[in-house]
């Protein structure tokens, strides 16, 4: 009987040993593949991606725009280009038996964009990050992930400018738009300035950050995010909601209607304590509810 056994533990041994090298091995041995493809799109440009990341690029030199994909994956773009000026990037991602992946080659997909001018643009990724290296401006711009984090830098969108993701970190230089939406509910949003007409953020545990804000209208609502505004412009009306995070307003020196209330939470405006809520009566509307979260607002 004991022959039997360390004849099995041999097989399976030598198989096991085997696996790791296959493991250990292919990722190396594997080409990376690269594709260059001119796009053409005359309204809106649609990047889809499930693993890879994606960069957008603006290059004057250009004549025409173009994308680059790089992947070790057995993965393909496909481009479409609709009659109604919409061109479509999308990344396929075949099946496979066994795809255990050890390296930490990530996929890229870069756009390379004759201008800045980029009409409607809709940025959609599972997994990959998303990040420009160049200002962009656009009509209406859209921006999706589920757990990449999105890096961003100067974004102007004529109309609305959407930002929504589940567990990815936000980072962005500077934001000018009429509508500005941010949706997310375990990643960090940190912009540096934003320009608006309307800016809306909700969030659950993510912490929200923000130097400077100048909007006719501001709204954010969260649960257990920290909440930090500062040097705060805004003309006809603050609503800023939370059940635990804290919240720290920067804001500018003028008169406010000020409707402050917390369950358990401190009150402090201008280095002075308060209980439970504080009200006031004339001024551009302030609303801020906290269930057990702090409240720090200093003018």
């Amino acid at each position: 009987m004991r022959i039997k056994d360390t004849k099995a533990n041999k097989i399976f041994m030598l198989i096991a040993l085997i696996f790791i090298m296959i493991l250990v091995f292919s990722p190396k041995l594997a080409k990376r593949n690269t594709s260059e493809q001119i796009i053409k799109y005359e309204k809106s440009l649609t990047v889809e991606s499930i693993s890879a990341n994606i960069n957008i690029w603006v290059d004057d030199s250009l004549k025409e725009a173009k994308v680059v994909y790089n992947t070790k994956e057995n993965g393909e773009l496909d481009i479409t280009s609709k009659s109604n000026g919409e061109t479509i990037i999308e990344e396929k991602v075949k099946n496979k038996l066994i795809n255990i992946k050890f390296d930490n080659e990530t996929p890229t997909i870069s756009v390379y964009l004759p201008t800045k001018e980029i009409g409607d643009l809709n940025i959609k990724s599972i997994s990959g990050r998303i990040e420009t290296f160049s200002d962009l401006r656009g009509k209406d711009i859209y921006f999706n992930t589920t757990s990449g984090d999105i890096n961003l830098l100067s974004i102007a969108a004529e109309d609305k400018l959407e930002i929504k993701t589940t567990s990815s970190d936000i980072s962005i230089d500077n934001i000018e738009a009429k509508k500005v939406e941010f949706i997310t509910k375990s990643g960090s949003i940190d912009v540096d300035n934003i320009e608006s007409d309307n800016l809306s953020l909700s969030s659950i545990s993510g912490d929200i950050d923000i130097s400077s804000i100048q909007s006719d209208i501001l709204k954010s609502s969260s649960i257990s995010s920290d909440v930090e505004f500062d040097n705060i412009n805004v003309n006809d009306s603050i609503s800023i909601t939370s059940v635990s995070g804290e919240i720290d307003l920067n804001l500018l020196d003028k008169e406010y209607k000020y409707k402050i209330n917390t369950t358990t939470g401190d009150i402090s405006i201008n280095n002075k304590e308060y209980e439970k809520s504080y009200k006031t009566d004339k001024g551009t509307p302030l609303d801020v509810t906290s269930v057990s979260g702090d409240i720090s607002i200093t003018l």
